[in-house]
C-alpha cells in the first residue's frame, strides 16, 4: 500500500485522495463513507464551532483528541498517517465555491497499486511548510509525505499555540528533505512589503495585509514547483511514456476541469479555511 497506516485499509483502487483536517492535526482519506465518519466525529467533540476553534492536541478529554480517537477506530486515519510513492506531479488548481476562491496543492504519488493525491488549501500552515520542502524535492523519486498538528497548551497569562509540521522524505533511505529559509525567502518579502504601509495601518488591517502577502508569496513558490514538475512530465512523455496513469486519475478528480491560478501571486479575497 502507498498508504501506511496504524489501521491500513486495503483499498487499492487506481485513485486515493488525501486531505489535511487542522482540526485533528492528520491527514485522512477523503471519500464518501470517510466524510461521513467526519462529519460524526466533529459532531461527536462539539461540533462546527468547534472545528472552527482548530486543533487542541490529541488528549483523550479535548476536542481534537475525541475526534481523532473515533476516527483512528473507524480506521479512516491514524495515529501515524503516512503516504508514500513516487512523487510524479505537483501542480494548483483554482475552485470558486459560493463566491469563495480556494487555490489547492496537489501532490500525485504512484506505486503498484495506484495513485495517491494530496489536496491542501494553499494557504493552510500545513501546505506551506510542505511547500518549503517541496521546493527543494526532486521529482521521479520515492517520497513520503506526512503532515501532524502539535499543541502548547497555555501557560498562566498566555496563549494556546497549535503547529502543523509537514515532513517530506525521499530517496532509498528515506531522508529528511530539508526545507528553504524561512528567513532568507520569506521574511524579507513580508518586510519590504510592509516597510511603506506599516504605520499606515491599524494592528487588525497590517495583520491581514502581512498573511496576504505571506500567501502572496507561497503563491509564487508552488508556481515554481508545479513548473519544474511539468518540465519533468513533458520530458518524460518526449522519452515515450505519454500521458501517465495518475494524470488521467487527477482529471477525472478535478472534474475534468482544467487549472487556473491566479497570473500574479496575490491571494486576497482567497478563502482560508483548511481542509477539514
Amino acid at each position: 500500500m502507498a498508504v501506511t497506516k496504524t489501521n491500513a485499509s486495503n483499498n487499492t483502487s487506481e485513485l486515493r485522495v488525501h486531505k489535511y483536517s487542522a482540526f485533528i492535526g492528520r491527514m485522512y482519506e477523503s471519500n464518501p463513507a470517510n466524510d461521513q465518519s467526519m462529519a460524526e466525529a466533529v459532531a461527536l467533540a462539539g461540533g462546527d464551532d468547534v472545528r472552527k476553534a482548530g486543533f487542541r492536541g490529541t488528549g483523550k478529554d479535548t476536542p481534537s483528541g475525541i475526534a481523532l480517537a473515533y476516527l483512528v477506530e473507524k480506521e479512516v486515519t491514524a495515529w501515524k498517517y503516512v503516504v508514500s510513492g513516487v512523487l510524479s506531479n505537483v501542480k494548483l488548481t483554482e475552485r470558486t465555491q459560493d463566491n469563495r476562491r480556494t487555490i489547492y496543492l496537489g501532490l500525485s504519488l504512484v506505486d503498484e497499486s495506484g495513485t495517491d493525491f494530496i489536496s491542501l488549501d494553499i494557504t493552510s500552515e500545513a501546505a506551506q511548510n510542505l511547500l518549503m520542502k517541496l521546493a527543494k524535492a526532486e521529482p521521479g523519486v520515492h517520497t513520503s509525505v506526512s503532515m501532524f498538528g502539535t499543541y502548547q497548551a497555555p501557560a498562566e497569562g498566555q496563549r494556546s499555540f497549535a503547529h502543523h509540521a509537514a515532513s517530506l522524505k525521499q530517496g532509498e533511505d528515506q531522508v529528511e528533505v530539508k526545507a528553504i529559509s524561512w528567513n532568507d525567502v520569506v521574511q524579507p518579502v513580508i518586510d519590504q512589503k510592509l516597510a511603506p504601509v506599516k504605520d499606515e495601518m491599524d494592528k487588525e488591517s497590517l495583520n491581514g495585509y502581512r498573511t496576504n502577502v505571506k500567501n502572496g508569496i507561497f503563491l509564487n513558490i508552488a508556481k515554481q514547483i508545479a513548473a519544474t514538475f511539468e518540465a519533468y512530465r513533458a520530458s518524460k512523455q518526449q522519452q515515450g511514456a505519454g500521458d501517465s496513469e495518475d494524470a488521467q486519475s487527477e482529471q477525472r478528480h478535478e472534474g475534468g476541469q482544467a487549472d487556473a491560478v491566479p497570473a500574479e501571486g496575490s491571494l486576497e479575497g482567497t478563502d482560508t479555511g483548511t481542509n477539514g
